[in-house]
């Protein structure tokens, strides 16, 4: 397929997000001011309840907006007819497939539709987009197979192929990654990213994977406890503190170092290690699991860990007071542990 150039883009100006029920009006979020290009690759996070899948399905035409203008392309949202509308923005809710009588093939067709009329009748190059959809994807092989009997990675699959086979300039996505095992979700995000560059679509995706949103956004989207939009490099919110503000509580920390919050320690013990790599990593888990906190002050540790590691056979050494014990392998190190503690 041909990569697109025209950089179209979605914005939104002093935009207002909620719910309007009953003659009341719920604002989520508010003075929202906002742009996706294309070829962009944007994660929106934030924590459950602060708006994320309302902000989506409003972006999307879904849900009217409070106030404030929406435009594509230069144009106002509302002068666009619902058919150029779905020419130019597709969407991926996670529970938007179809559980009747449908074969993936069918259902990806679906992407067509703003092309082919209330008839539905597809055209060689319909055909050949939903072929290709379903190939870049890698769901070739379920083209077949009904999308009631599919997996929850296989409906994801035939949704993102239905996506794509609309051939449109936007793409927003609703927790895609929902249900998925790390493997998959790993697969899911590195393909979206890799088609959002190809294809010059800017996307936009929901997610809680906060670890994998840092490794694979080109910018993300952060919605505040407080019902802020904060937007920015995932290395720039990770550094300037938004995501520990964002999601820090009394029971995690953010580790600017590691790039992944921790739970809050709050040792009874203290330890010593000697010690690098894998090992000691896993070792400092175990002795944090049992209410050890390491230090570097051997004064005031109960215990002075030391890993000799040559790469196949690792051991351990620990000294409690007067005591020395060995160990060769990790289980009787962590049964000693607990007994212990």
């Amino acid at each position: 397929m041909d990569t697109r150039s025209h950089n179209v883009e979605l914005a939104c100006e002093k935009l207002d997000v909620g719910y309007s029920h009953q003659g009341k009006t719920e604002t989520i979020l508010s003075k929202l001011s906002l742009e996706i290009q294309g070829g962009e690759f944007i994660c929106l996070l934030g924590p459950n309840g602060t708006g994320k899948s309302t902000l989506i399905r409003t972006l999307s035409g879904v849900q009217p907006a409070i106030r404030g203008e929406i435009s594509l392309d230069g144009m106002p949202f509302n002068s666009i007819s619902p058919r150029e509308r779905a020419r130019q923005i597709s969407i991926v809710f996670t529970d938007n497939a179809p559980v009747g009588m449908m074969d993936s093939f069918s259902f990806a067709s679906l992407g067509r539709h703003p092309y082919s009329g209330w008839l539905g009748i597809l055209d060689q190059h319909d055909l050949d987009r939903v072929r290709w959809a379903l190939d870049v994807v890698g769901a070739t092989n379920l083209q077949a197979r009904q999308v009631a009997e599919l997996s929850d990675g296989e409906r994801q699959k035939v949704s993102i192929a239905r996506a794509l086979a609309q051939e449109a300039n936007i793409m927003l996505l609703d927790e895609p990654t929902a249900y998925l095992d790390l493997p998959r979700k790993v697969g899911l995000m590195r393909m979206l990213r890799q088609l959002s560059h190809q294809e010059n679509i800017g996307m936009l995706m929901s997610t809680h994977d906060l670890d994998l949103a840092l490794r694979h956004a080109d910018r993300l989207w952060l919605i505040t406890k407080t019902g802020e939009l904060i937007q920015g490099l995932p290395e720039e919110l990770a550094l300037n503190g938004e995501l520990a503000r964002a999601f820090g509580s009394e029971n995690l920390d953010w580790d600017p170092s590691s790039g992944s919050f921790q739970v809050h320690k709050d040792p009874c013990m203290q330890f010593t290690m000697d010690g690098g790599g894998p090992v000691a990593f896993w070792t400092r888990r175990a002795f944090e699991r049992y209410g050890y906190g390491l230090t570097q002050d051997e004064s005031c540790a109960s215990l002075l860990v030391s890993i000799q590691d040559d790469g196949k056979n690792p051991a351990w050494i620990v000294r409690a007071g007067d005591d020395i014990h060995q160990f060769k392998t990790i289980p009787s190190l962590i049964n000693w542990i607990r007994n212990r503690s």
